[in-house]
């Protein structure tokens, strides 16, 4: 399956063979990947979504997205939206995947390593 959205609404202004809306493969991370464009960042929840649906399985994650809706709000962050997931899924599964959320927003920078409070996989050294 191509890891690809909007390939119909996008023929007009994509470039790519063949359109596409917003890709879904980003290896794009939190906080080091952000940019002006809210579009560009959202590559970085997009990806996330789409790897938790590779390792939680489709039904499951359509479910625990649709719930974490109800969960945010305007002004939620990322952290907030993948915290909203994990309550989600203790609400829905009982906290069955709840692992595997964890990783998948940790690996992206999301949710700060389990160690190390303050870090995320996304930050320099330095920072």
């Amino acid at each position: 399956m191509r890891s690809t959205v909007g390939t119909r609404d996008a023929t007009f202004y994509s470039a790519e063979e063949a359109p596409a809306l917003r890709r879904l493969d980003s290896n794009k991370k939190y906080p080091k990947d952000l940019t002006a464009d809210e579009h560009d960042n959202a590559e970085i929840w997009s990806a996330s979504i789409w790897q938790l649906r590779a390792a939680v399985g489709r039904p499951v994650a359509d479910r625990l997205v649709i719930a974490h809706h109800f969960l945010v709000n305007r002004p939620s962050r990322f952290e907030d939206a993948a915290n909203a997931l994990l309550t989600a899924n203790r609400q829905l599964y009982q906290s069955v995947h709840a692992a595997a959320i964890r990783q998948n927003f940790v690996a992206r920078g999301i949710l700060p390593k389990p160690k190390h409070k303050q870090r995320r996989a996304g930050q320099r050294f330095d920072q």
